[in-house]
């Protein structure tokens, strides 16, 4: 399960996603990644040591049925067809 509101973003992109109408869930972005673990505290504690920041977002479970967690509900999780940003620029061009 993938909780939206765990996303760290930061204030400055939310605001200009808001201007934009864009959804910042949806925007590929360089310097993020995301690690799957079985020991996620081991995980997070060693990348922590580096300065690295850290945030669980969510939990794979047996059962798990590719939902994204909001806090309106749940929706199905799919890839973004494409970066937010291309969409923003086609809409200038």
């Amino acid at each position: 399960t993938l909780h939206s509101e765990r996303v760290p973003i930061r204030k400055e992109t939310k605001a200009i996603c808001e201007v934009l109408g864009v959804d910042p869930l949806r925007i590929i972005t360089s310097g993020t990644m995301l690690i799957a673990t079985s020991v996620p505290d081991r995980t997070a504690g060693a990348l922590e040591e580096l300065g690295i920041a850290v945030s669980e977002i969510g939990r794979f479970h047996s059962d798990w049925d590719r939902r994204l967690m909001t806090v309106e509900g749940s929706v199905p999780l799919e890839p973004p067809d494409r970066d937010e940003i291309w969409r923003i620029l086609e809409r200038q061009g």
